[in-house]
């Protein structure tokens, strides 16, 4: 198993993108304080180590989806277990 390290990365910058692109979109911010993004971090470095497919890497999902579900950002969860050509137990956000 490998560390998921890069996917949480990619994580966070979607989450960055989206909540980004959501309050562009409605004129709102959504939340997204310096407070607000401390504690967010905060709660996921507390998650942890995440290797790809993991009860971790799952509570992180989990941690994110409802983060963003409550503060109204739009988002869509894709099992990379369905990549072409390749494997992955890892989800992307």
């Amino acid at each position: 198993m490998r560390s998921t390290a890069g996917t949480l990365f990619v994580i966070i910058c979607s989450l960055t993108l989206a909540a980004q692109a959501a309050a562009q979109q409605a004129d709102q911010s959504y939340g997204a304080s310096g407070e607000d993004f401390a504690a967010v971090y905060s709660n996921l470095k507390s998650i942890p180590q995440r290797f790809e497919g993991s009860p971790a890497e799952k509570q992180a999902v989990e941690f994110i989806t409802e983060y963003l579900q409550s503060n109204g950002i739009p988002y869509t969860v894709s099992d990379l277990g369905q990549l072409s050509g390749a494997h992955s137990y890892s989800t992307s956000i």
